[in-house]
């Protein structure tokens, strides 16, 4: 599954998926949420792009990576996050959901 699939594919996924008895979880991506080399444009539409994803899959969650280091990434990782969670509620998705950054960062967790 991707975030470029239709809303007709994503349909017939997710009821694929419940006639199976199962649920997704989460949708587990490569955004880079800290990255420095990203524009934050670029980030908040992969991000948009997998809540989506996630919300048409009936999924609770949106994993991320935080994608660099130090107090400077750290900043950039909470404003990315911020106007993620504020496009969250106005999508329907819901920032009630899980959104989840592994803990690998050298800085330290968030």
């Amino acid at each position: 599954m991707h975030a470029g699939l239709s809303s007709e594919e994503r349909g017939w996924i997710r009821r694929r998926i419940n006639e199976a008895g199962l649920h997704v979880v989460c949708v587990a991506t490569y955004v880079r949420v800290g990255d420095p080399g990203l524009s934050d444009d670029h980030v908040l539409g992969e991000l948009e792009a997998q809540m989506l994803l996630a919300r048409d899959l009936g999924a609770a969650g949106v994993r991320v990576f935080p994608g660099g280091a130090g107090t400077d990434s750290d900043a950039r990782i909470a404003r990315r996050l911020a106007a993620a969670a504020l496009s969250a509620l106005t999508s329907g998705y819901g920032w009630k959901r899980t959104t989840r950054i592994p803990e690998e960062r050298t800085s330290g967790g968030l």
